[in-house]
């Protein structure tokens, strides 16, 4: 039976190979930290900043002043012809809207086109019926204000 060796072979260098050899911080006399620069490089200069006599004082204690906070109105774009849930810019109340609907432009452009190919026997009144030609305005019910309108064009 073989024995293993415990100990793998040395390392030597290839002839020829100069062997490098590392410095360790114990060598420098330190416990940690970087070496001492090459020899021919300027030591790094540490500066202290000190306060001069007659100089600019030292900056403040910041204290938070209050902020002024500017709210913008936007108007609301819905586009639904169903109730939505929504702030109401002119009395500041989330509400649902009411909406309602009205004749618009859409429904006259049907009705125009229905007579245009024929249909002016009482089909061209047709679209006045079909709620999803309409105009639907959504209204706020504390305050009664228009709030958007919805227009399918």
């Amino acid at each position: 039976m073989e024995t293993k060796p415990t100990q793998p072979p040395a390392y030597t260098a290839a002839e020829g190979q100069p062997q490098t050899q590392y410095n360790t911080p114990a060598q420098y006399g330190m416990q940690g930290g970087a070496p001492p620069p090459p020899p021919g490089y300027a030591p790094v200069a540490t500066t202290q900043y000190v306060q001069q006599p007659g100089g600019p004082p030292p900056p403040p204690n910041f204290v938070q002043q209050p902020g002024v906070v500017v709210v913008t109105h936007q108007p609301i774009k819905l586009h639904s012809r169903y109730p939505v849930l929504v702030t109401c810019q002119h009395c500041h109340q989330a509400v649902t809207t009411q909406p309602r609907s009205e004749v618009g432009t859409i429904t006259w452009l049907a009705c125009g086109a229905m007579i245009l190919f024929g249909f002016w026997l009482g089909c061209c009144l047709i679209p006045f019926c079909i709620p999803d030609l309409q105009d639907t305005y959504h209204e706020c019910p504390n305050c009664k204000q228009t709030i958007d309108v919805y227009r399918p064009l």
